[in-house]
């Protein structure tokens, strides 16, 4: 076999070459790499040998790594965790910043330089302002030099008359201020920030003047009859316009200013305060969404808050006892809400005796609406009933507190848990079929007093089952709160990551059970009985729980079969199960009937609803009458 046979003309036969299918692409259109997932053979392949090694124990590839189980991992953890490491660390990435230092252009020195001032005539200085207004018009071709003589009011007049965009105008304002205080930094008493205070002070005398032009009429005198005329800056159209287009610009301005830090915050937020406290009932609209919009410096300083806070209870009492209250409710919103921000931010604001006895039903008012948001959103419903029980918390420390600085109203130490309890009572007997169960907190928010909640618990249970207590209701509203309480509870565990209250909630219904004196009289069990079917319905309490912890703690007397009965044979026995298991029925069989029990007077009862049912609608079933004759329990 290892010579080659001649076929019958004599010639030496063809050896097979595999050739691609001319479908087939090529791995690279130059290159000479062969066809995409094409392997023919070819002379001179490993495996084409027929050696004696690889005829006896076939073709094995060799090793390409010598050590395939070697891993450098332990070199490399040790080398990270050696102290040199950080060292290498931190000479590498110097040499890295002192090569990039290196390649970094050089920057050149700036170029730039304030325009100077030029003195124009009043036309020149006109068609200046309306390249600054036009925005085709560069700002470096402007920036050569700017015109001089008009300051203050004036210069803000110029620069809303010819509508110049608020970039460019804070532009202009910033080169004029470099002018002006440009002769002044060699001086010795040269404060840096007195420009910001004086230009603040331009900027609020220009807004007072224009919100000066908001009057009132004046009362008519008695004894005088002179028929007066009154006619605001507001009645008439044109002036109307004229006025809200400079005061928008110049709010523009401010807000620029502000965030900028061009004029100083402290002297613009006691012009604020001020001119709240001094503006009438017409100009209270414009200064109010003004404070709105500026209450954060204000939230950072006592002395700004107390003054404001005073200045909003005066101009909403006003508000309240005029006339026209009925055209000014936005402007009363308002004020609640500046009210109600200062009350979250800052309550220690509202620690004055003085305002407290001037204010106090006000306060009381406003600090007790709920806050009103759109229908709809739960996540916005559930953040507005927190916030209004922060604001509640506060009213109440805020009342104490003022009332101990004015010597009313100390609490008697010994009836304190008495008064407590008495409140406690009279809250839950204001609950009717209209109460905003959400807008009650019976429980406290805290779960560490775990001694308060177990009280509190045990009187809700009380008042739900006493006979001395009127309403059907209350196993309901018992349940809500409770399962209120629980839903906070369990928020707040899961953001402390701490152990959910289910179980210990469980404990406290149980001991309840086991415990109280009025679960265990015989005329209060089907009032107990319903409650914890609500309990349990609602997955507050555990039925299996309950089963399990009294057959792990040896409770004798529940089978119906001992003499001895235990307080838990009734409440098992009456407590109804909405969501219940083969398992679960086949325990509580076992442990009131016993293992032998083939029947239940719960089946008994079973089948004469059943007969009652079809009695009544026998319709329903075929038109056939269950007598009793026929059916045989």
């Amino acid at each position: 076999m290892t010579e080659l046979q001649s076929d019958a003309n004599g010639s030496i036969p063809l050896i097979y070459e595999s050739r691609p299918p001319a479908w087939l692409p090529k791995v690279h259109s130059c290159a000479d790499l062969g066809f995409l997932g094409f392997f023919p053979p070819c002379a001179g392949q490993e495996e084409g040998l027929l050696s004696e090694t690889n005829v006896k124990n076939g073709f094995t590839l060799n090793q390409q790594v010598l050590a395939e189980t070697f891993s450098a991992h332990t070199i490399i953890n040790g080398g990270l965790s050696s102290e040199m490491t950080f060292f290498k660390l931190e000479a590498l990435m110097n040499e890295i910043f002192a090569r990039k230092a290196d390649n970094i252009p050089s920057i050149p020195s700036a170029s730039f330089r304030i325009p100077t001032r030029v003195t124009l005539n009043d036309a020149k200085r006109q068609s200046w302002f309306a390249d600054l207004a036009n925005p085709h018009v560069p700002l470096y071709k402007l920036g050569k030099s700017v015109p001089h003589g008009a300051k203050g009011h004036d210069l803000l007049d110029l620069l809303q008359s010819n509508n110049v965009a608020i970039p460019r105008a804070v532009w202009f304002l910033r080169v004029f201020g470099a002018n002006e205080t440009a002769g002044l930094r060699n001086r010795p008493s040269y404060n840096p920030l007195q420009y910001s205070v004086d230009w603040a002070n331009v900027v609020t005398s220009y807004m007072k003047k224009q919100l000066a032009d908001i009057a009132l009429p004046s009362a008519p005198r008695p004894g005088l009859n002179i028929k007066q005329t009154f006619k605001g800056v507001l009645s008439d159209i044109d002036t109307r316009e004229r006025w809200v287009s400079r005061f928008v610009y110049c709010l523009k301005l401010l807000r620029t200013f502000y965030s900028e830090g061009l004029v100083d915050s402290r002297t613009f937020l006691v012009w604020v305060v001020q001119q709240m406290t001094t503006c009438n009932l017409a100009q209270t609209g414009f200064i109010t969404r003004l404070a709105d919009e500026y209450l954060d410096g204000m939230l950072g300083s006592r002395p700004l808050t107390r003054p404001f806070l005073h200045a909003c209870l005066s101009k909403l009492s006003e508000l309240r006892s005029t006339s026209a209250q009925a055209f000014l409710r936005d402007t009363e919103g308002l004020l609640i809400t500046l009210v109600q921000r200062l009350c979250i931010a800052f309550p220690d604001s509202f620690i004055s005796p003085r305002m407290w006895k001037t204010h106090s039903l006000l306060l009381i008012d406003v600090l007790s609406r709920n806050i009103m948001v759109q229908p709809g959103n739960f996540h916005v419903e559930r953040s507005s009933h927190e916030v209004s029980q922060i604001l509640l918390e506060n009213l109440n420390d805020i009342r104490k507190r003022n009332e101990a600085m004015l010597f009313c109203g100390f609490p008697i130490q010994v009836s304190a848990r008495l008064g407590s309890d008495v409140s406690d009572i009279k809250l839950l007997n204001s609950i009717s079929s209209s109460t905003n169960m959400n807008s009650i907190q019976f429980f406290s928010r805290s779960t560490d007093d775990e001694v308060r909640f177990s009280e509190k618990l045990d009187m809700i249970l009380t008042w739900c089952v006493t006979p001395l207590q009127f309403g059907d209701h209350r196993p309901f509203a018992a349940v809500t709160l409770i399962h209120n309480w629980r839903m906070d509870a369990a928020d707040r565990a899961a953001r402390r990551h701490s152990s959910p209250p289910d179980e210990f909630l469980q404990d406290r219904l149980f001991d309840w059970l086991d415990s109280s004196s009025v679960a265990n009289k015989s005329e209060n069990i089907r009032s107990v009985s319903l409650l914890y079917g609500k309990l349990v319905k609602n997955e507050l309490f555990s039925y299996a729980s309950y089963i399990q912890r009294l057959i792990a703690r040896g409770e004798s007397g529940l089978s119906m079969t001992e003499e001895s009965e235990s307080r838990h044979r009734k409440f098992l026995q009456w407590i109804p199960l909405s969501k219940s298991t083969s398992s679960l029925i086949s325990q509580r069989r076992v442990i009131l009937y016993g293992v032998r029990a083939r029947e239940m007077p719960e089946d008994v009862n079973e089948r004469q609803i059943r007969r009652e049912i079809r009695g009544v609608l026998f319709d329903v079933f075929g038109g056939f009458v269950v007598h009793s004759s026929m059916y045989n329990p």
